[in-house]
């Protein structure tokens, strides 16, 4: 099943199978992290997280509890019938009832144990995530956070009971480093910015000069009596025109 994450900046991460009961996180660098993190990086990464659930003790020792009391309890209920003849009847029908409780025992301690071993298993995956994500989140540029998806799926019905299907994956989501490259579509041809002039604005009021008080007026005009002509100099004794005398002051 292709799980789609929600965020189109995901990348995923399933898990692969490399043994009976042993499955883990694919270090196969997807392309979509080039430039946010390292290939060094990533597989590092993956490497810690599968370290945290590769230990395979609790299931080896959930089959083999489940193997002892199924045989076991087999092997108690054939010898209590075929010794029925030869024992009492309460002693064989005892041995009956211990061999299908074994075996009652055996398919009830599976089921729970397979279960707290899910459930276990989905918490140490959780914190190792976890662990990891926070080592690429804190980053100022290509920052990304991790985290875990499970996916049930029914797969059908076995004795009356529903069968359930987990899928694990890491979902990485990349964070862009900064909001101007998101919103640079929005405008493409973005109106420059005028420049700041520092020149003086002109001020409407007239400078010192023009409003200064007009020179005092000089000597008043002097015309000769004779022929009226203006008398350039007032110290001398005759006109220049006429040469009419004048009287002295």
């Amino acid at each position: 099943m292709i799980i789609v994450p929600r965020n189109p900046n995901s990348v995923q991460v399933g898990m692969v199978r490399i043994g009976c009961l042993k499955t883990q996180f694919s270090s196969a660098f997807p392309a979509r992290l080039n430039g946010v993190i390292s290939q060094n990086e990533f597989r590092e990464s993956i490497g810690n997280i599968n370290k945290n659930i590769s230990s395979r003790m609790p299931k080896i020792i959930c089959l083999v509890v489940f193997l002892i009391c199924l045989i076991g309890g087999f092997v108690l209920v054939i010898a209590g019938g075929t010794t029925s003849r030869t024992l009492r009847g309460s002693q064989s029908v005892i041995i009956i009832a211990v061999g299908a409780g074994a075996m009652g025992f055996a398919s009830i301690f599976f089921t729970i144990g397979c279960c707290v071993i899910r459930l276990r298993r989905t918490a140490k995956m959780r914190q190792a995530i976890a662990v990891e994500s926070l080592k690429y989140s804190r980053r100022s540029t290509g920052a990304c956070s991790w985290r875990l998806h499970v996916t049930t799926i029914w797969v059908g019905q076995y004795r009356g009971r529903s069968r359930y299907r987990y899928i694990y994956h890491i979902i990485i989501d990349i964070r862009h480093p900064t909001a101007s490259n998101t919103n640079a579509g929005l405008h493409p041809n973005p109106v420059p910015a005028r420049p700041i002039s520092t020149a003086r604005p002109k001020s409407t009021v007239q400078s010192q000069d023009t409003l200064a008080p007009p020179p005092y007026p000089g000597p008043p005009a002097a015309f000769c009596s004779q022929c009226g002509v203006p008398r350039p100099n007032l110290t001398a004794n005759f006109c220049s025109s006429c040469g009419h005398q004048f009287d002295k002051y």
